[in-house]
């Protein structure tokens, strides 16, 4: 995490690029979540563009996660106003996901970022 806080894009890229493959296994993992997010915070526009392509191909298992939710949250912060809204989205059309979302620890922020989003 720190690395990609500290070090400039072209230091981090294969690292970055090693996390986006397995993007929605970290982003359900208990401490790689916490990657996730700082790719998000900290990445360049294409890697957090890819990140979020990859959490909404796969919303609903990211969603429901116990921690998921707060990689939703990164992305709804962090991502460029086109992705805020496929995210947002797509979370809205798949039934129940939403709420589900909202119930979450971090996800009641993220709902709310969509729904400023959807505005």
């Amino acid at each position: 995490q720190q690395l990609l806080k500290k070090c400039n894009s072209s230091q981090v890229s294969g690292l970055a690029e090693a996390l986006t493959q397995e993007i929605v296994a970290l982003a359900c993992h208990n401490f790689g979540n916490f990657s996730v997010q700082h790719l998000l915070q900290f990445g360049t526009e294409e890697q957090r563009h890819g990140l979020v392509q990859a959490v909404i191909d796969d919303a609903e298992t990211v969603c429901s996660s116990k921690v998921g939710d707060g990689v939703v949250a990164a992305a709804m912060e962090h991502a460029n106003s086109e992705d805020k809204l496929l995210l947002a989205q797509t979370v809205l059309h798949k039934p129940g996901l939403l709420v589900l979302l909202a119930q979450g620890r971090h996800g009641h922020i993220a709902v709310l970022r969509m729904l400023q989003v959807l505005d």
